[in-house]
């Protein structure tokens, strides 16, 4: 068995022989390895918060924030955890640790009782395996056999193929009460976040139609974006007062567009606009201004 308290006493003797060299970011990784595979799970996350603030350009940040992420979600701290996978996630699609940051994200959110925001992390990995296949609508999944999808994907697989072929033995509930009212649709191009306005607003304009046909009452207002890299984002607000019309309905979203905080540079491949949380109106109560996410 490894003797990792003489590999941390070593790594720490090194670092109090050498406090200012260059090369210490690597040493402070190796430390807080050899700390979490000792056991000593808190000793490693203060080991990973020292580095990234001692070396905030260290080549090792993505590796350390996915590390910090998979400490805190261990501790059962899964905002914490949360934050860190997302770091991992900024760094775009080229990140072979992108695809396990953005699943142990969905569970993050999922732990936090998040979750439409969690399903929206683990279709982003879906999403992004499929289009590594070249699968970017329904009509590309159709004329894949399903031997090979279950090769891809096991037991789903099979449930995707036959989705695929508008298949779906589930049995059909009538008059199901109506829980949320959305619309969404992919740009013809990638966009930055300034410029999908316009579609915000003809989303919101087509969700404020549908939901003059309800009789129950919505209470939350969703906005959706997907990036170029797949990555799923959602924002919510469930306001005093829902909006009274198509065109507050979209500056709530357009609100709520305020909120997104990736790179300027980062562009947009579809937006979605929802209304959600519907009620039956005689027995709806009135909600407290509240960001959910």
């Amino acid at each position: 068995m490894p003797d990792y308290q003489a590999a941390i006493q070593r790594y720490q003797a090194y670092l109090a022989a050498n406090p200012r060299d260059a090369g210490n970011d690597r040493v402070l990784y190796q430390l807080a390895r050899a700390q979490e595979q000792g056991g000593q799970l808190d000793a490693a996350t203060a080991t990973l918060d020292r580095l990234l603030q001692s070396h905030p350009d260290t080549r090792y940040r993505d590796e350390v924030e996915f590390r910090h992420g998979e400490l805190r979600f261990t501790a059962r701290q899964y905002a914490q955890a949360e934050a860190a996978y997302s770091q991992v996630l900024q760094a775009g699609a080229g990140n072979p640790l992108r695809d396990r940051a953005l699943y142990m994200q969905g569970w993050s959110l999922f732990k936090q009782g998040r979750l439409d925001d969690a399903l929206a992390s683990f279709f982003g990995v879906l999403d992004a395996k499929l289009a590594a296949l070249g699968i970017r609508t329904v009509g590309d999944l159709r004329l894949r056999t399903l031997e090979e999808l279950e090769s891809r994907f096991g037991r789903y697989g099979r449930r995707l193929h036959e989705l695929a072929l508008g298949i779906d033995e589930h049995p059909v509930v009538p008059n199901r009460p109506t829980q949320s009212i959305s619309a969404e649709d992919t740009l013809a191009e990638d966009l930055p976040l300034a410029d999908l306005e316009p579609m915000i607003r003809e989303l919101a304009d087509k969700v404020w139609a549908a939901t003059r046909k309800e009789t129950r009452v919505g209470h939350t207002v969703v906005l959706k974006l997907k990036t170029r890299e797949f990555r799923i984002l959602t924002r919510s607000l469930t306001p005093v007062e829902m909006p009274s019309s198509a065109q507050a309905l979209a500056e709530l979203a357009l609100a709520l567009r305020e909120r997104v905080q990736l790179p300027q540079g980062t562009r947009y491949r579809l937006v979605g606009v929802g209304i959600g949380n519907f009620r039956d109106a005689e027995t709806a109560d009135a909600q407290p201004s509240l960001f959910e996410g």
